[in-house]
């Protein structure tokens, strides 16, 4: 939304579903769609169909093409200490931490340690560095690939 619409700053509404689109001048939205696979018609080949993912707004035939996931490789049992640039509490496993780090860019590894170590929460260390590798049963890290 376009700054002193709803206050003096530009502001961005991301949503969970694709709701029926509504004119709004000085409003862009869009859907993420990705390509979804679908099995194979006897004697024929396999198509894609595309699925609307995220927002949808006032331009409907505006559509934001989803980005790979990048590759995380995981190293369960190690802590790559440095390079922080965002820490916070988990509420669940590894899976959390590496979710938030496969979804910003700026992360290159990541490091999430079990509730009880450092805090009663589990914690998560997002990385714009790849830190030297160091033992810990405790830990479990990640690099994006």
């Amino acid at each position: 939304m376009p700054a002193g619409t709803q206050g003096s700053s530009a502001l961005c509404w991301l949503k969970s579903s694709v709701p029926a689109a509504v004119a709004n001048e000085g409003v862009v939205s869009g859907y993420v769609e990705t390509a979804v696979s679908a099995v194979p018609q006897a004697g024929g080949p396999a198509s894609t169909q595309p699925t609307k993912q995220g927002t949808s707004g006032s331009r409907p035939g505006l559509a934001l093409k989803q980005a790979p996931q990048p590759t995380i490789i995981l190293e369960p049992g190690f802590n790559r200490p440095g390079g922080d640039y965002q820490a916070f509490n988990v509420a669940g496993g590894y899976e959390d931490c590496r979710a938030a780090c496969a979804k910003d860019s700026r992360c290159k590894s990541f490091t999430w340690v079990k509730a009880g170590v450092v805090g009663p929460s589990a914690a998560c260390w997002l990385k714009e560095t790849v830190p030297a590798a160091v033992p810990n049963p405790d830990a479990v890290s990640g690099v994006v690939k």
